[in-house]
């Protein structure tokens, strides 16, 4: 790459390239140490940074909400993947007849909850569709191994590790390597002999990329020049991004950065669409896209979810890729639009959503099979993508946690059913379900308790503060369903271990079921883990007292 170092004019309507990484609620003080020199932001140290913060946390990063997700983890967006994988299926069936199998393969999947919801969904589809013949399997991969086993020990996983639909491997999506797949002990490596569809949901927004500009004409790159608190830091320290500040150093592009690739005349092309404008460059993706392709012998179907933006006019119109932090990770707005002029150079189709924010963008990416024959893809994507993409998830689930109190039950039943039973909807609703359900009537108690059903058999754990099946249970034992609130009690014990609560609740629910023997042994235990539990002691002495009126013949 050559650059040629250029003063930034005095007055300049780029945006500003010095950004101080701070965390406000806990000043540092100040960065005065040169850590690195002026580097092309892929060469930069901020990436062992983030790879060492995944790497530390594991599935801790979304248990914990440290870290964003859920817009695109839940079953309304599942839904929406498995429209656009079928769809895409049909296209290869008529295209490719002679194949029989295709590898979905996740990116960066994290706590794996968007795997199980997208296998709940598409399973079901897939088996009553006309590609049921082409055998489907998906493969979770990620940088942490702490994640990998996490889903092999996840019991919602298990059933679709033991039908063969699900695979796990440790892939790092900035230096792709074959997939050792830990199942069923394969290696996948270029050729292997299948179409490959990738998903890559909050993944691209956090790898390896590089920062340029256009102002006046000319190409810039935008350096990174590093400096911390300290000459050398711990780069596995927590939350280290906080303490660091980061500044550009701008320098004028006089020859193609990237050897003459495609990724130059993206950029040549910018030169003379784009006014004033910082924008960065998915090299990290590109690269990525390029070594899944030859793993799928050419043919290529890739939906990503992310921030960034996909028109000229959203790169114009928004500030620069500002670099957000997110507890101790950060990432920087995507490039939709040069991944997909990207994938078009290279003879692929590029499906952009329109008129959206950068706030989140859903687009798909397609290599091997030209425009016409990837109508039923396009037809999915004009159903999914365009009008219910996951932003329109995010913002109708938004107004509705707003909303609740002022629903009766039966409209709230009736969004459980439009958001596809997700279980953070649910959650929200329960307390203004709770201060009506006196009032409900037989069959809305009746289409609330298959509320609970489908709502828990759609919910994948792990293991967050808020207890969906305690919270349920109640629900039941308000209903007078003391077998049904039980089951759930103990769902909420398998999650959580040992809770004098949860389990003095099951003896209350023994109790209603005249179980007498069983309602006292629960409490004897609830009360070995919580002596000063009064309502457990109050309950003992009534138990005793049923068994000295009723003696051995009421369990007889």
């Amino acid at each position: 790459m050559t650059t040629e170092t250029v003063p930034a004019p005095h007055e300049s309507p780029i945006p500003n390239t010095s950004a101080a990484v701070q965390d406000f609620d806990n000043p540092q003080k100040p960065a005065a140490f040169l850590l690195e020199p002026a580097l092309p932001l892929s060469d930069s140290i901020l990436w062992k940074i983030q790879r060492s913060y995944y790497e530390r946390l594991g599935v801790d990063a979304w248990r914990k909400g440290l870290i964003p997700h859920y817009v695109t983890s839940n079953a309304w967006v599942a839904h929406q993947y498995a429209l656009l994988v079928l769809g895409f299926l049909r296209d290869i069936a008529n295209a490719l007849p002679a194949v029989t199998q295709v590898q979905i393969i996740e990116l960066g999947a994290g706590s794996g909850r968007f795997s199980f919801h997208f296998l709940k969904k598409f399973m079901a589809m897939h088996a009553q569709s006309s590609v049921s013949h082409v055998k489907v399997r998906l493969i979770m991969t990620d940088l942490a191994d702490r994640n990998i086993e996490f889903w092999r020990k996840h019991p919602s996983l298990a059933s679709f590790v033991a039908s063969g639909l699900l695979d796990f491997a440790r892939f790092d999506v900035e230096n792709p390597a074959p997939l050792h797949l830990i199942n069923t002990n394969e290696i996948l490596g270029p050729a292997s002999g299948s179409p490959v569809i990738v998903f890559a949901n909050y993944v691209f927004d956090t790898v390896k990329c590089d920062l340029f500009s256009e102002e006046n004409g000319n190409l810039y790159e935008e350096r990174v020049v590093l400096k911390g608190p300290e000459p050398n830091p711990n780069f596995d320290e927590e939350k280290l991004i906080n303490k660091l500040t980061i500044e550009f150093e701008r320098r004028m592009v006089v020859e193609p950065p990237y050897g003459g690739s495609a990724m130059d005349m993206i950029l040549a092309g910018y030169r003379q669409e784009l006014s004033n404008t910082m924008f960065s460059v998915p090299t990290g993706a590109t690269s990525c896209l390029t070594w899944l392709t030859g793993l799928g012998d050419g043919q290529l179907f890739a939906v990503v979810a992310d921030r960034g933006h996909c028109t000229l006019e959203a790169m114009i119109d928004e500030p620069g890729p500002a670099l957000a932090v997110h507890d101790g990770c950060f990432s920087l707005l995507v490039n939709f639009h040069a991944l997909g002029r990207w994938v078009e150079l290279n003879g692929g189709v590029a499906l952009h959503p329109a008129n959206r924010s950068i706030d989140l963008t859903l687009s798909c990416f397609a290599l091997g099979l030209p425009a016409p024959q990837l109508r039923e893809t396009r037809l999915a994507f004009s159903q999914t993508a365009l009008l219910r993409g996951p932003e329109t998830f995010h913002r109708l689930k938004t107004t509705l946690d707003k909303s609740f109190e002022n629903l009766d039950i039966d409209y709230v039943l009736a969004m459980m059913r439009l958001c596809e039973w997700d279980a953070s909807p649910f959650m929200s609703a329960l307390p203004h379900i709770v201060a009506k359900l006196p009032s409900a009537s037989p069959a809305t108690q009746r289409e609330l308790q298959w509320t609970i059903h489908n709502v828990w058999n759609n919910y994948y754990t792990l293991g967050e503060p808020n207890d969906l099946a305690f919270n349920m249970a109640g629900l039941l034992y308000e209903m007078g369903c003391y077998p049904e609130a039980a089951t759930y009690l103990q769902h909420s014990l398998d999650v959580y271990g040992p809770d004098p609560g949860t389990i003095f609740n099951l003896a209350r629910c023994a109790f209603r079921l005249r179980r007498f023997t069983e309602a006292l042994d629960l409490t004897n235990h609830a009360l070995s883990l919580d002596p000063n539990l009064s309502a457990a002691r109050v309950m003992r002495t009534r138990l005793l007292g049923e068994l000295n009126i009723h003696g051995e013949s009421v369990y007889g």
